[in-house]
């Protein structure tokens, strides 16, 4: 089978073509290039193994155990592992005893077991009941404390157990005792109390569901008022939906003509159309009548 070429659209094609080659001759920078240099869009840049040197391309000296950069700022060249840049060139990474190259090839890091001194490896003194941890840091062994001068024994006193720190203090008392400067003393608690672990509780207990703490020491019955029930804390009461607290009582809630109460159940809210007007609901008109006089 053989295709035919419209002749108007052979031309525009070539017309198109052409106006694309122009367009592209125009955008390349027209200027000087110094040698070794190629054009781009709007300037011109040097070619690999060249660095722009005032508006000339200036041969890039690669030193020993260098290579040539992809970069064309700074010296155009890296050093490669295991060596540093040092005085225009590339020295070999110092690695004292103890250490070793890092994995980034430009320095170096003291062995597990000791610490970095200056420009060497210094071995970590590990105490007794003392052992290094994953960073390479030292920790005391259970029952032992972290001092300044090694890992010392914990006193436990009585009525404490071990908490499995290395810090502070060490230990916590016993379920029903409490931390006193002397150690650890028993709990006393009041009728209709029980035992708490809470950290913002520093009694050791809490008054059950329906009492409420008396200065510290004893749990009094909360007395809920006809038309109220217990709060959710158990500590204290409010008004069922519909009454409203009045000096330590429950009283109804006076819903006028026109009116719901809200949503809150403690107060009421006019009908629609009905607007408030004092203690009752009025329709708007109404409202701006009263207000005239």
């Amino acid at each position: 089978m053989k295709f035919s070429i419209v002749p108007g659209l052979a031309a525009c094609c070539s017309l198109l073509a052409l106006s694309l080659l122009s367009f592209a001759a125009q955008a390349e920078y027209r200027g000087d290039i110094p040698d070794n240099a190629v054009r781009g869009m709007h300037s011109w840049s040097c070619i690999d193994g060249y660095k722009k040197t005032n508006e000339a391309c200036v041969e890039i000296v690669v030193p020993a155990n260098a290579f040539l950069s992809s970069s064309a700022y700074r010296n155009g060249w890296e050093c490669i592992w295991g060596f540093v840049e040092q005085g225009g060139g590339c020295s070999g990474v110092r690695i004292p005893d103890n250490g070793y190259l890092s994995p980034s090839g430009n320095r170096w890091e003291c062995s597990r077991g000791y610490r970095r001194i200056g420009e060497g490896c210094e071995r970590l003194d590990v105490p007794a009941h003392g052992y290094l941890n994953d960073s390479d840091s030292i920790d005391c062994e259970r029952g032992y404390l972290k001092t300044r001068s090694g890992c010392e024994a914990i006193e436990l006193p009585e009525n404490a157990f071990l908490d499995g720190s290395t810090y502070g203090r060490g230990w916590e008392c016993d379920r029903g005792y409490r931390r006193t400067a002397n150690g650890c003393d028993a709990i006393e608690i009041p009728d209709h109390a029980f035992l708490t672990t809470s950290a913002f509780n520093d009694k050791g207990w809490e008054c059950e569901r329906g009492f409420r703490p008396i200065d510290d020491k004893r749990c009094e019955k909360v007395t809920v008022p006809p038309n109220a029930f217990l709060a959710g804390d158990g500590k204290s009461w409010n008004c069922e939906r519909g009454f409203v607290e009045t000096e330590q009582a429950c009283n109804r809630i006076n819903v006028p003509d026109n009116a719901h109460l809200n949503y809150a159940g403690t107060g009421w809210d006019c009908n629609s159309p009905f607007v408030r007007a004092a203690e009752s609901c009025v329709q708007p008109q109404t409202r701006q009548i009263e207000a005239r006089r």
